[in-house]
Order: structure tokens, then C-alpha cells, then sequence
């Protein structure tokens, strides 16, 4: 089984990093890498990084190879890339980032997503195969769900549930103070 898992970074009112990468089915080895991430990473520099980070979307990358045959992908633009791109931004440089869009975090395409969120200082995990709407307030309301239909039978998926959020300073203590 393969997870597909989101890992994000939102900071100054809007998403820096949306990453996609597979879970191989294990998705919360995902989730403790991306602790271990923050727990070795210095967080100001995470979150000044971001603030340079340049989102492209899927649509940019099919015109920049569409325009020029020999435009080779960057490396982030892989989805085996996954947790690492934490570091790859903050120790290698790396700016311009595929960010996908909001409605990709459906819960019929995204099984986990995992947030840091600077602004409000929170570190958060999301669950999907999620079959109710989620609240209005919630970070992912979309408004509606997306319907899948088998047969005469419909089953309707919504946006990813928050399962678990902890503030983003207990990262810094070790992934066990985040239990």
C-alpha cells in the first residue's frame, strides 16, 4: 500500500512548501521524520527560507518543459523527495518549489498531511479518508466534497481532518515530548 502524504508549510498568511511524497505505507515514519526534521533544523531559518520559497504550480512545470525540451525538473519537483525537503531548503538553497493547490488535500487523494504552521505556531497532522465535511473554520474547507461513483453505489470524500496538532516549540525538545 501506498500513502500519499502532504507535507506543508504555511507562514506570512500562505502556504510556502506543499510538498507531495509517498508513504510507502508507512506514513507515520513520515510523520516522525518530520519531527525529526524540526527537532534538529533551526526553526527561524526554516521559516526565513520559506519566506523565499517561489511556488510553482503543476501548470508552470508542463509549460517550462513544453517551452524548452531540455528543462530537467529539479530534484523537488520529484514526489520520492518527501521529508527531505525541509533540509534541502534551509541547508541547500532550494526556492522554487511545485506547490499544489489546496483542493489536492481531498481526503480521496491525500491519506496524511502534515503542517507546520509558523504563523501560528503549530505543528499539525492530518487524517484523510475522511467522509464528512469538515468545519467551516477547519484549514482545508473547500465548501463541498468530491463524490466517487462505483456502480450505483456513491461514496463522497472531503478535505483532510485535523487529528492532532502540538505547538511547534515541543518540537525542539525531541519527537517523544510530542506524543
Amino acid at each position: 500500500m501506498q500513502d500519499s502524504i502532504m507535507i506543508a508549510v504555511y507562514a506570512d498568511g500562505a502556504y510556502r512548501v506543499s510538498q507531495h511524497c509517498d508513504g510507502m505505507g508507512f506514513p507515520k515514519s513520515v510523520g516522525l521524520e518530520v519531527l525529526k526534521s524540526l527537532e534538529v533544523l533551526d526553526l527561524e531559518k526554516l521559516r526565513l527560507a520559506c519566506l523565499q520559497c517561489n511556488g510553482i504550480s503543476l501548470g508552470e512545470i508542463v509549460k517550462r518543459k513544453w517551452e524548452d525540451p531540455n528543462w530537467v525538473e529539479p530534484l523537488q519537483f520529484q514526489p520520492w523527495v518527501g521529508v527531505e525537503i525541509l533540509g534541502q531548503i534551509v541547508y541547500n538553497g532550494i526556492r522554487d518549489l511545485l506547490v499544489y493547490p489546496i483542493s489536492f488535500y481531498n481526503s480521496a487523494l491525500c491519506d496524511w498531511a502534515f503542517v507546520v504552521d509558523f504563523d501560528m505556531g503549530t505543528f499539525e497532522v492530518y487524517r484523510g479518508d475522511n467522509h464528512e465535511q469538515v468545519p467551516q473554520d477547519a484549514r482545508f474547507y473547500t465548501g463541498h466534497g468530491w463524490a466517487y461513483q462505483e456502480g450505483e453505489k456513491e461514496t463522497r470524500f472531503y478535505p483532510v481532518r485535523l487529528a492532532a496538532s502540538w505547538p511547534l516549540e515541543h518540537s525542539q525538545t525531541g519527537r517523544n515530548s510530542c506524543k
